[in-house]
């Protein structure tokens, strides 16, 4: 059996309740893989999950880090949903998969904040996102496809999808800017950093657009989730010779 980690998103209710889950959309496609069993990550501070993530909110989660970890070490690979808030402990699981190599796939907001990770080791800032400022509606709720982005010769993107250029839906209001380890694999038509990608490890892959909701329409899109549980098999198999 292959063990996937998925990252809890929080659903503010109001300003005493919120709900830590995850979009079914996630966990039907990784139940198409017959091996594959989704395990839910939630935090283990007892804050408010209503804020954005804090230098105070990473300082104060070291404590409960160690039982993360244990939970972690289950995991044979991390799925980082979209979602609009991240925490510290969404840093430390990224942190941790880049650490051991372990396969990890971020989507929208899993995708920026594996590019905050990147950039925050080598500065004192925790938000390297900017407001999207463009000719093209990067919001587009219920559009099929919202913009064509342009592959990276040579990427493991190009690789995986094997074209150049395709079509994505898009919605977000924010973009990454710089990256320090991660490398851009994917831009859209106005430049807007779409793909990253981590030379070296296994699979550590992130996507600003949500091809989850892309695969019913869209056979490019299985690609990538194909890829990322081929990684965590192999990943497996090499645990298994050692």
């Amino acid at each position: 059996m292959k063990y996937i980690g998925i990252v809890g998103r929080v659903k503010n209710v109001d300003e005493q309740e919120s709900w830590i889950g995850v979009n079914d959309t996630y966990r039907k496609i990784l139940a198409q893989y017959p091996d594959v069993i989704p395990i839910l990550i939630l935090p283990y501070k007892d804050i408010w999950y209503g804020e954005i993530c804090s230098q105070k909110e990473r300082e104060e989660g070291a404590s409960s880090n160690q039982k993360l970890e244990e939970l972690l070490e289950l995991c044979d690979g991390f799925l980082l949903p979209g979602g609009n808030r991240w925490y510290s402990y969404d840093e430390y699981i990224i942190e941790y998969a880049l650490k051991k190599d372990k396969p990890i796939f971020g989507i929208c907001l899993g995708f920026q904040t594996m590019a905050l990770v990147d950039n925050k080791l080598n500065s004192n800032i925790f938000d390297f996102t900017t407001k999207v400022e463009s000719t093209i509606n990067h919001n587009q709720l219920e559009t099929p496809y919202a913009h064509d982005i342009i592959i990276k010769e040579g990427s493991r993107l190009e690789e995986i999808l094997g074209v150049s250029r395709c079509k994505v839906n898009s919605r977000h209001n924010y973009q990454v800017l710089e990256l320090t380890n991660f490398v851009v694999s994917a831009y859209s038509e106005d430049h807007i950093i779409e793909a990253i990608e981590y030379p070296g490890k296994c699979f550590a892959i992130g996507v600003q657009w949500h091809p989850e909701s892309m695969v019913e329409y869209d056979p490019l899109m299985k690609k990538i989730f194909d890829a990322f549980i081929q990684a965590v098999e192999q990943k497996i198999s090499e645990k298994e010779v050692l």
